[in-house]
């Protein structure tokens, strides 16, 4: 009896093992894509940030044009 019982546990974990390693890997999967997306959401902000920030300074570039093309006209000879 001794003999079945040391097989049959032996069975029962090497099967129990067998059942966990899909697990195991579906676990090791999702968090290898949550590790992609996190990046690729972190990106995604940067480059927003960076959009955002051209933004502003192509508005400030153009309202220093402007400025300036009202400065010339106002200071150029002969102007009213």
């Amino acid at each position: 009896m001794g003999r079945r019982f040391k097989r049959d546990m032996s069975l029962y974990k090497r099967r129990s093992f067998h059942c966990l390693c899909p697990a195991i890997i579906l676990v090791s999967q999702t968090a290898a894509l949550q590790a992609e997306i996190d990046s690729t959401v972190g990106i995604m902000r940067d480059n927003i940030y960076k959009v955002t920030e051209r933004g502003e300074n192509l508005n400030n570039l153009q309202d220093k044009t402007g400025k300036s093309a009202v400065d010339w006209v106002t200071e150029a000879p002969g102007s009213p």
